[in-house]
Formats: structure tokens, sequence, C-alpha cells
């Protein structure tokens, strides 16, 4: 095997945390002939374990009966996984050596068990890591899953004012903007009246579009203790009439 940047090196924290918060790798292997297959294994997140910095494994279950993983590790057990964060564009590689391990399970394994989450286990895969390294995001395109998609990609929230007390609407403005750029947002668009034909039941004095690093972020954010105070003592009393709702990131009338 070629030098790795971390090879005989045992995983970081940060490492061990990416493979806790996996739902799926690709695991790569090959047959005594160099018959080579790449197989996609999914599931709830924490389908892969690291039991200790230099260790990993999963549970095994009954599948298509095809056995090509099973059938290479066990005359070859050399395999290499991929594990891919779309989203924040990172990858992990890990080298290892695979362990296929059936009958009774010896305790140190348990905590492979518990991911089964109902499934029928047949065997279960120990891996000894020998080199891990993060690639190269360059070409990484970022994909979302459903949840991801509504909780985890970037964020505009389109917001229709009618501002009945300009002075306490600066004064919600001076107390909340420290809050927001705090939880990654920004102001993106902030426009008297309105820059587009809108169907609120009113009619807007102020326009704001407001972007935010993902849902989840805009969530902590509009939670916020601090955030909450200045909306009651500035916001409320300031504002007539407000409609918020969210837009796609590529919307033509954020541009």
């Amino acid at each position: 095997m070629a030098q790795r940047s971390h090879e005989g090196v045992p995983l970081s924290p940060d490492a061990i945390a990416f493979v806790r918060s996996r739902d799926s790798f690709y695991l790569a292997s090959a047959s005594p002939e160099g018959e080579p297959y790449v197989q996609h294994r999914g599931g709830a997140p924490g389908l892969l374990v690291p039991l200790d910095a230099h260790t990993l494994g999963f549970a095994d279950y009954a599948g298509n009966r095809k056995y090509d993983s099973l059938g290479h590790v066990l005359a070859n057990p050399r395999a290499m996984l991929f594990l891919m964060d779309y989203p924040a564009r990172r990858r992990l590689k890990l080298w290892t050596d695979v362990r296929v391990v059936t009958g009774p399970v010896p305790p140190e394994l348990h905590p492979l068990l518990a991911t089964a989450h109902g499934e029928r286990v047949e065997r279960l895969f120990v891996l000894g890591l020998r080199a891990w390294e993060w690639n190269c995001p360059k070409h990484i395109l970022p994909r979302y899953t459903a949840r991801e998609w509504l909780t985890d990609r970037p964020a505009l929230r389109l917001v229709h004012l009618e501002i009945t007390d300009a002075e306490g609407y600066a004064a919600y403005r001076r107390a909340m903007e420290p809050l927001l750029r705090a939880h990654g947002g920004r102001f993106e668009l902030d426009v008297e009246g309105t820059f587009h034909p809108c169907h609120t039941p009113f009619v807007p004095n102020r326009t704001i579009v407001i972007r935010f690093p993902s849902r989840r972020a805009a969530t902590a954010f509009f939670e916020d203790p601090d955030y909450v105070r200045a909306r009651t003592t500035w916001f409320d009393p300031s504002v007539r009439r407000c409609v918020a709702t969210w837009l796609a990131e590529d919307e033509d009338r954020v541009r």
C-alpha cells in the first residue's frame, strides 16, 4: 500500500464522530484473482460502529443471497470503505482488514448487535484499520436527502412587514442583528415597500430576505431566548402585521 497521510494512526475524534453519524457507506473488496466489487451499505445513522480508534464493525443481515462481499473478504480480507457527507462535501477513506464473526458474539462486539433494529443478524464484520484519509472535496457535488433538503441546506426567509413604529423597529434590529450573525444568518435583502407583486392581505412598507445556513440554524435563531425577548420587547409592539415564507435558494425574485 502506498504511504497514506494516516497510515497506522488511530482515528481522530473528528473522524470517529463522522463515522458514527453516517447512514451509509461504500465497501470495496476484491477476489483473490483481483476481481473488484463495490457494495453500498445503508441503514440508520450509526450502522458503522467505531469499537475503538483502530477497529470498526457492522452487522450483516439477510440480503439477496449473493454474498459477493462476504466471499471476497473470506478469501482476501483487504477492503476499503468510502464514507460520504454530500451536503458538507466531505469524504473519509478507510483501508481495513476484515474479520467475519459468526456464532456466539463476544461482549466487546455487542455494540454491533444494537444497530440491528429488529433485523436478523447473520454475521458481524469486524474491520481492523490500516490507514485512513480525508479526501479532497473539490469534485463532490452537494446532494441532500429529503430531511436534509428541509433542514440542512441554505434557507431563505422572505418577510413582509407593516411597521407602525419606526423607532421601535430600529431598536429591535439593533438587538437582533448580533444574534442573527451568531447563528450564521445575514440579511440578503432589506428594502422599503416591496420589490415584487406580493399576495399579502396588506401593503407592506418593508420587505426583507434573511439567509440562514440551514432550517436547523433558523430554528435555533428563532428559539434563542435573547431573540424571543427582543421580539416581544420591540418587534411585536412596532409591527402591526407580518407575513413570512420560505423561499427556494435559487428563487428568481431574490436575485
